[in-house]
């Protein structure tokens, strides 16, 4: 009787989503980078601010075009 009912549940388990959390199974997307995420709220954008200017001097970056010089521009945003 024993292998019986082992069998049973084997059987009704199999295939079944009993056990599993299907609706959790997304990766956590971070709003803050890594090395900003302990820091107290007051300080983290400054500190993003300093991990987007060590980006930006990155070295290994290549121009695309060389006889181009930089440039930039400001776009208005329709909001209240």
């Amino acid at each position: 009787q024993l292998s019986m009912s082992t069998q049973r549940m084997l059987r009704a388990g199999a295939g079944g989503t009993a056990g599993f959390r299907l609706h959790r199974r997304r990766q956590r997307v971070h709003l803050w980078s890594k090395p900003c995420r302990k820091l107290p709220l007051a300080k983290r954008a400054a500190c993003e601010r300093g991990v987007d200017a060590q980006v930006l001097d990155d070295p290994t970056w290549v121009p695309l075009s060389p006889g181009l010089e930089p440039s930039s521009m400001t776009v208005a945003l329709d909001h209240d």
